[in-house]
């Protein structure tokens, strides 16, 4: 539960890249991960997944139903990703058509592309809470906020659509942390036992 000694507590580990988007036809928000990367030195190590659970749950904190991301198509990416529960939708895609328009078109999505094969890399999705009218789906919560602060200084962070907590409320560590990675870890083992063949 704590961090090698080895390991400098000041140096980054892990970092990820999120954009948040309000839906268009309905309450919520979902996010697209835009980047996500180890350290060299840190990769197949479990910082990678460490982060995504804590993401994963701070991004529940801000209504967000849906995670969507373009990974790499090389031996890594895929099979971290798949690990984690995402995949490619198929026919059955979470994210609403609307939503689906890319940003070149006027809509919110930032589809990625294979530098290689100069294609568009195949979108990936993940379902991480309830939706408006699913079973324990909660209303975003009211924005309400002063221009101010109390002794006359502007304030720095402006709740809205995309972001409703600030930066010192959308934070784990220590044991909550530990705890969303346990949960993540018994997510994948769940996962992995679901998608492994059936012995004949």
């Amino acid at each position: 539960r704590q961090l090698s000694n080895n390991i400098d507590p000041n140096v980054y580990l892990a970092a990820v890249t999120i954009r948040i988007n309000y839906y268009i036809n309905r309450e919520g928000r979902w996010a697209q991960v835009l980047n996500m990367s180890t350290g060299s030195l840190y990769e197949r190590q479990g910082y990678g997944t460490i982060l995504m659970a804590g993401v994963e749950d701070l991004l529940r904190q801000e209504c967000i139903d849906l995670v969507v991301l373009y990974p790499a198509q090389n031996n890594r990416a895929p099979q971290f990703w798949t690990s984690l529960g995402y995949g490619e939708p198929g026919h059955g895609s979470w994210l609403p058509e609307e939503e689906r328009v890319s940003h070149q078109q006027g809509g919110p999505l930032l589809p990625e592309m294979d530098p290689y094969l100069n294609a568009t890399l195949p979108r990936w999705e993940k379902k991480i809470g309830p939706s408006q009218g699913e079973h324990g789906w909660e209303e975003p919560k009211k924005i309400f906020g002063n221009s101010s602060r109390r002794h006359g200084g502007k304030l720095r962070f402006k709740p809205s659509k995309l972001r409703q907590l600030e930066p010192k409320d959308s934070r784990l560590k220590g044991d909550l942390l530990y705890e969303a990675w346990r949960r993540a870890m018994r997510e994948r083992s769940e996962f992995a036992i679901t998608i492994s063949p059936t012995k004949p």
